[in-house]
Protein backbone atom coordinates (compact mmCIF):
# COMPACT_ATOMS: atom_id res chain seq x y z
CA UNK A 1 0.00 0.00 0.00
CA UNK A 2 2.46 2.36 0.82
CA UNK A 3 4.38 1.81 -3.06
CA UNK A 4 1.28 2.05 -4.53
CA UNK A 5 0.75 5.54 -2.48
CA UNK A 6 4.12 6.69 -3.10
CA UNK A 7 3.59 5.82 -7.36
CA UNK A 8 0.89 7.97 -7.09
CA UNK A 9 1.91 10.94 -5.25
CA UNK A 10 4.85 10.49 -8.15
CA UNK A 11 2.77 10.11 -10.89
CA UNK A 12 0.38 13.28 -9.60
CA UNK A 13 3.61 15.92 -8.98
CA UNK A 14 4.99 14.54 -12.62
CA UNK A 15 1.65 15.64 -14.19
CA UNK A 16 1.41 18.84 -12.69
CA UNK A 17 4.54 20.85 -13.93
CA UNK A 18 4.38 23.28 -16.71
CA UNK A 19 5.44 22.70 -20.10
CA UNK A 20 9.17 22.84 -21.17
CA UNK A 21 8.80 24.99 -23.97
CA UNK A 22 6.46 27.82 -23.83
CA UNK A 23 5.76 29.66 -27.19
CA UNK A 24 6.87 33.32 -27.32
CA UNK A 25 4.58 35.30 -29.72
CA UNK A 26 5.49 38.74 -31.09
CA UNK A 27 3.67 41.93 -30.90
CA UNK A 28 3.58 44.09 -33.79
CA UNK A 29 4.52 47.30 -33.30
CA UNK A 30 4.43 48.84 -36.98
CA UNK A 31 4.07 48.07 -40.23
CA UNK A 32 4.03 50.48 -43.02
CA UNK A 33 5.77 50.47 -46.53
CA UNK A 34 9.40 51.14 -45.65
CA UNK A 35 9.45 49.14 -42.44
CA UNK A 36 7.84 46.80 -39.61
CA UNK A 37 8.74 46.77 -36.15
CA UNK A 38 8.00 44.06 -33.51
CA UNK A 39 8.56 42.90 -30.24
CA UNK A 40 9.09 39.83 -28.33
CA UNK A 41 7.90 38.42 -26.07
CA UNK A 42 4.51 39.75 -27.02
CA UNK A 43 3.54 40.85 -23.21
CA UNK A 44 6.78 42.78 -22.70
CA UNK A 45 7.22 41.07 -19.52
CA UNK A 46 9.74 43.36 -17.07
CA UNK A 47 13.59 42.00 -15.90
CA UNK A 48 12.93 38.92 -18.99
CA UNK A 49 15.16 38.69 -22.31
CA UNK A 50 13.17 41.16 -25.25
CA UNK A 51 14.14 41.19 -28.66
CA UNK A 52 13.10 44.12 -31.10
CA UNK A 53 13.14 43.31 -34.29
CA UNK A 54 13.23 45.77 -37.51
CA UNK A 55 12.73 44.86 -41.16
CA UNK A 56 13.78 47.04 -44.19
CA UNK A 57 15.72 47.36 -47.04
CA UNK A 58 18.43 49.82 -47.46
CA UNK A 59 19.12 50.75 -43.76
CA UNK A 60 22.37 51.94 -42.82
CA UNK A 61 21.62 52.35 -38.75
CA UNK A 62 19.47 52.27 -36.08
CA UNK A 63 19.66 54.33 -33.14
CA UNK A 64 16.97 53.60 -30.64
CA UNK A 65 16.57 54.11 -26.60
CA UNK A 66 13.37 53.38 -24.38
CA UNK A 67 12.65 55.97 -21.55
CA UNK A 68 10.15 55.38 -18.45
CA UNK A 69 7.07 57.68 -19.10
CA UNK A 70 5.26 56.44 -16.28
CA UNK A 71 7.92 56.76 -13.31
CA UNK A 72 11.63 57.57 -13.33
CA UNK A 73 12.79 54.58 -14.44
CA UNK A 74 15.56 55.84 -16.64
CA UNK A 75 16.25 55.41 -20.26
CA UNK A 76 17.70 51.94 -21.65
CA UNK A 77 20.30 52.41 -24.80
CA UNK A 78 19.16 49.79 -27.71
CA UNK A 79 21.85 48.52 -29.47
CA UNK A 80 20.66 47.58 -33.19
CA UNK A 81 23.17 44.90 -34.75
CA UNK A 82 22.11 43.69 -38.46
CA UNK A 83 20.76 40.49 -38.91
CA UNK A 84 20.53 39.52 -42.35
CA UNK A 85 18.00 41.82 -44.11
CA UNK A 86 17.15 43.00 -40.77
CA UNK A 87 17.89 44.79 -37.25
CA UNK A 88 17.50 43.54 -34.26
CA UNK A 89 18.28 44.83 -30.35
CA UNK A 90 18.16 42.11 -27.28
CA UNK A 91 17.62 43.72 -24.06
CA UNK A 92 15.60 43.85 -20.62
CA UNK A 93 13.88 46.49 -18.90
CA UNK A 94 13.58 46.73 -15.29
CA UNK A 95 11.12 46.37 -12.05
CA UNK A 96 9.43 48.87 -10.31
CA UNK A 97 6.70 48.57 -7.59
CA UNK A 98 4.25 49.50 -10.43
CA UNK A 99 2.64 46.47 -12.08
CA UNK A 100 2.10 48.26 -15.34
CA UNK A 101 5.04 50.44 -16.67
CA UNK A 102 4.47 52.79 -19.68
CA UNK A 103 7.72 53.41 -21.97
CA UNK A 104 8.51 55.32 -24.54
CA UNK A 105 10.40 53.54 -27.58
CA UNK A 106 12.33 56.52 -29.71
CA UNK A 107 13.83 55.04 -32.84
CA UNK A 108 15.49 56.62 -35.53
CA UNK A 109 16.23 54.97 -38.98
CA UNK A 110 18.73 56.27 -41.22
CA UNK A 111 18.92 54.99 -44.72
CA UNK A 112 21.40 54.33 -47.02
CA UNK A 113 20.39 56.98 -49.50
CA UNK A 114 20.79 59.52 -46.70
CA UNK A 115 16.79 59.85 -45.36
CA UNK A 116 15.96 59.51 -41.65
CA UNK A 117 13.11 58.74 -40.32
CA UNK A 118 11.79 59.13 -36.63
CA UNK A 119 9.55 56.73 -34.78
CA UNK A 120 8.26 57.49 -30.87
CA UNK A 121 5.94 54.68 -29.86
CA UNK A 122 4.68 53.99 -26.59
CA UNK A 123 4.98 50.59 -25.50
CA UNK A 124 3.60 48.78 -21.97
CA UNK A 125 5.28 46.44 -19.65
CA UNK A 126 3.77 44.25 -16.77
CA UNK A 127 5.22 41.78 -14.22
Amino acid sequence: MRYFCSLLLLGLLLGCKPSQSPQISSHLLLNEAKLRLEISPAHIPVETALSLKLMSENVQSVSARMVSVSMNMGTVPLRFEPKGDNWQADFMLGACSEPNMVWQLELEVLYTNGEQERIVKQLHSSW
